[in-house]
Order: C-alpha cells, then structure tokens, then sequence
C-alpha cells in the first residue's frame, strides 16, 4: 500500500471542491452541498468522476433549499404563534413579487426569516395577497388559517390596509385580535416628504 500523502490541488476548485484538515489530513468538501469525502477521493483524478452537470447543481441547490424551508417550518410550528411582515416589490423584468418575513419564539430567542418570495401574477389587490400567503400556509402546513397569527407589519397602501377589502381586512375575517402595525420605514418616507428647506438640505446631504 502506497504511503503517498494525498494533498489538494487547487485544479480541485474547478470541479466543485475544497478542502478541511481533518486531524491533519485533508479531505475534500463539495462546495455545493458541504459533503466531506474521504481522502482517497483526491488520487487519481477520482474526484472528476462525480458528476456536476449544471442538472445535478441546479437539483441540488432546490434539495438545498427545499431543506431549509422545511426547518423553518418546522421551526414555526414548534413556536406556536407568529407574526408577519409583507411588502410588494418590483423586479428587473416589471414583475409584482410579494414578500413576506416571519418573526417567531426560537429556541433561544425570537427569531426573523425570509418566509416566501412568490410572484402576483395577475393584480396586487389585498385579496390576491391574501390568498397568496393563505395558500402558502396550507401548503406547507405551517398554518392551517390565519389564527396563529398576531401582528401583521405593512406598508399604508389601500391594498393592505383597506378597511374592506384590504390584506389586513381578510386576515381580521379569520383573526380578529391580530395587531396591525404601518411599516416605520414607509411612515418615515411620508413624513420627509415635507420637510422644511434647512430640514430637507440636511436629509439631501446624508442620503447622497
């Protein structure tokens, strides 16, 4: 048996691996999934046998992700209760994307995720968005309806902040205790709207 030490080489990168010193030796780690292989895998090219075609990332990254929403969820649902904070934005294509963070008790502390970042593909109304977050949490189980809810943080556009038939309106329908609170972000953007002059030369220097 060969005594050689196997030693990385940084031709290793181009097929998707780094390295970690493992008492003392090295071993190679994909930089895609962070699997640790043995350290045989960097003799004779051996490493260039797995297989990194653009399908196998891309399947792997979705595995990847798929796994992290999957312990966010499971996170949720131990907590018990939740609240919410959601906005629409625009992508680089003029598309409507509805984006919704979750605040909820951690093991430790309390805790704040992306939730979901999902296209509105026909209007942004409050029920669109509504139903859009509903189904969300019947899908992934995380929420049966809207009862485990207790805040909800929007901007204060008719759409989410309608009496009747605004976001926060449906969400009242199936939980009317749930605190509503306006973005302080968005209240301060109203409120430099009209600044006085020597106010206004000042935010003008800050935020240039």
């Amino acid at each position: 048996m060969s005594s050689r030490k196997r030693v990385y080489s940084k031709a290793f990168l181009e097929l998707g691996f780094t390295f970690i010193v493992d008492k003392g030796i090295q071993k190679p780690q994909c930089v895609v999934c962070n699997a640790i292989l043995c350290k045989e895998s960097m003799k004779d090219d051996r490493l260039k046998l797995i297989p990194l075609s653009n399908n196998t990332i891309r399947r792997r990254i979705d595995e990847l992700s798929n796994d992290i929403k999957d312990q966010l969820i499971s996170r949720v649902k131990n907590s018990g209760i939740f609240a919410i904070q959601l906005d629409e934005t625009t992508d680089v294509a003029s598309a409507a994307q509805l984006m919704v963070y979750i605040r909820y008790k951690g093991e430790m502390d309390i805790e704040e995720d992306l939730l979901m970042c999902s296209p509105l593909e026909a209007t942004t109304k409050g029920v669109d968005v509504f139903l859009k977050v509903d189904a969300f949490f019947k899908e992934t189980r995380c929420a049966t309806r809207m009862e485990n809810c207790v805040g909800v943080t929007t901007d204060g556009s008719p759409s989410m902040l309608g009496v009747h038939s605004g976001f926060l309106a449906h969400v009242k329908k199936e939980n009317p205790s749930v605190l509503a609170t306006h973005c302080i972000i968005h209240r301060h953007a109203l409120a430099v709207k009209n600044l006085q002059p020597d106010l206004e030369e000042v935010m003008s220097d800050v935020t240039v």
